[in-house]
């Protein structure tokens, strides 16, 4: 396992504390320590065998400040905080505040058909709208063109 995914395993699974603020420290003891023992000439791979696994970890947390674990597994193809990922059919994405949110694609397609219908049709009716506003104008204006040609070509 590579310090990124180590990472994203323990935030996805200390997600149910509230407190960002607790959240992100934890998130950068954990990432300092791995790289200051990176530093004192440790593989990035031994540092997180030693500290074991981060479901555990997470687990150990939750506990200690009374919150439930999160049950669902973590997904390997997990991208870095708030980037989105696609998987399972579904869209995964990480809000400000730590959690995973999963969107149906199937909702996100047939959401995408009904707004993009209506925008075509809120439109339509604008045009119709505006054209039946200034229809009575044009009619007028064409009534009075063709009285006007019509006295000129008698004479």
């Amino acid at each position: 396992m590579e310090k990124m995914e180590f990472l994203n395993v323990l935030r996805i699974h200390i997600q149910g504390v509230d407190d960002i603020a607790f959240v992100n420290d934890t998130m950068n003891y954990y990432e300092n320590y791995i790289e200051t023992e990176i530093r004192k000439g440790k593989s990035e791979e031994e540092v997180i065998n030693k500290l074991g696994d981060p479901r555990l970890i997470a687990k150990s947390i939750l506990a200690s400040r009374s919150v439930e674990p999160e049950t669902e597994g973590y997904n390997e193809s997990m991208g870095n905080e708030g980037t989105p990922f696609v998987d399972d059919k579904r869209l995964h994405f990480t809000t400000k505040k730590g959690r995973v949110v999963k969107i149906p694609l199937a909702l996100l397609k047939w959401g995408g058909l009904a707004v993009g219908i209506t925008v075509i049709v809120l439109f339509a009716m604008l045009a119709l709208r505006i054209i039946g506003f200034f229809m009575p104008i044009i009619c007028l204006i064409l009534l009075v063109s063709i009285v006007i040609n019509f006295f000129r070509n008698m004479y």
